[in-house]
């Protein structure tokens, strides 16, 4: 048997929740705001039709920066919309500077 200190499996996942996403990948900070009701609608355009298409969006760029005060909820239109409108002059990013090299007859991302 399983020990703990709290009366149910109820009473321990209400136990360990955490303020923040405490994961670092996407998919779990996703499904962490998922289960808190925090996707409900684009918050640039108000879109809410289909919710599964909605992205979460890092406003400084971090992906590992979970704070809530730097997400925010945008549909794929927004969210090209805000890559574009930072990139316009060209992809000046740290996560957008990708080098090209030639494998096998192909061009490929350079790892590192």
């Amino acid at each position: 048997n399983f020990i703990t200190k709290t009366c149910s499996l109820k009473c321990r996942g209400i136990a360990t929740r955490t303020e923040l996403p405490s994961a670092k990948d996407i998919p779990a900070v996703r499904k962490w705001l998922q289960r808190r009701g925090m996707i409900k609608m684009c918050e640039k355009c108000g879109y809410n039709e289909i919710k599964e298409i909605l992205i979460v969006h890092h406003k400084d760029r971090d992906r590992t920066n979970n704070i809530l005060e730097n997400m925010i909820i945008l549909c794929p239109n927004c969210h090209s919309i805000e890559h574009y409108v930072e990139n316009r002059d060209g992809w000046k990013h740290k996560s957008t500077k990708r080098k090209l090299r030639l494998v096998g007859g192909k061009y490929a991302i350079a790892q590192g």
